[in-house]
């Protein structure tokens, strides 16, 4: 899963964006993944970690559940766009 993680990174680089890639797994099954896209959409909450929860939520369902906590900001952005039903984060 890592090495995914790494590819992901790489390929941000390759377009122009910040080196980081996320994924997102239940069990050995790869429910999201993405890379950076903040310059890609001029959008400066497109983080990695934020565009994946976004494909994942519309895979999976409306709740977000993220292990540990991420930029506020971000994660505010990502929960008011995506019209979450509540989102839970560890402290």
């Amino acid at each position: 899963m890592m090495r995914r993680c790494l590819q992901l990174s790489e390929q941000s680089a390759a377009a122009g964006e910040r080196p980081f890639g996320a994924l997102l797994a239940a069990g050995a099954v790869v429910v999201a993944t993405a890379g950076n896209r903040v310059e890609m959409d001029r959008d400066l909450t497109r983080h990695a970690e934020v565009v994946a929860l976004a494909e994942a939520q519309l895979s999976l369902g409306k709740k977000i559940y993220p292990s540990l906590r991420f930029i506020p900001l971000s994660s505010h952005a990502r929960c008011v766009r995506s019209r979450s039903e509540n989102a839970a984060f560890n402290e």
